[in-house]
């Protein structure tokens, strides 16, 4: 079990801190923290919302259809758009929360 909470809390770390440093770089945190805040606000009350992402059984394309749907009605940045799309692809969409805790936490420290 240590072993499966090690890997998540470093992949999780990872993907925060690329997204982080992206953002910086492109110099849109404000906006990103903003898109990040209101999908955590979404996630954390959407049940099905939570099931899909956590349910694997979904194929990519389905994901990234679903992901395209929604980030754009909530009129996310590009970059959040992008990154969750990369997120899918490399079957880390199951992580998504913990890692937008962990890029939340980044910026909170710096």
């Amino acid at each position: 079990m240590s072993k499966n909470k090690n890997f998540s809390s470093e992949i999780s770390q990872r993907y925060a801190l690329a997204l982080y440093e992206l953002s910086k770089e492109k110099n849109q945190t404000d906006e990103i923290v903003s898109n990040m805040i209101t999908f955590k606000k979404v996630f954390n009350s959407n049940k099905d919302l939570k099931n899909f992402v956590k349910n694997p059984t979904y194929s990519v394309e389905n994901q990234k259809i679903v992901f395209e749907k929604i980030l754009t009605l909530m009129n996310f940045n590009k970059i959040v758009k992008n990154f969750f799309s990369i997120l899918i692809t490399k079957k880390r969409i199951f992580f998504l929360d913990t890692i937008v805790e962990e890029f939340l936490k980044l910026i909170s420290l710096k």
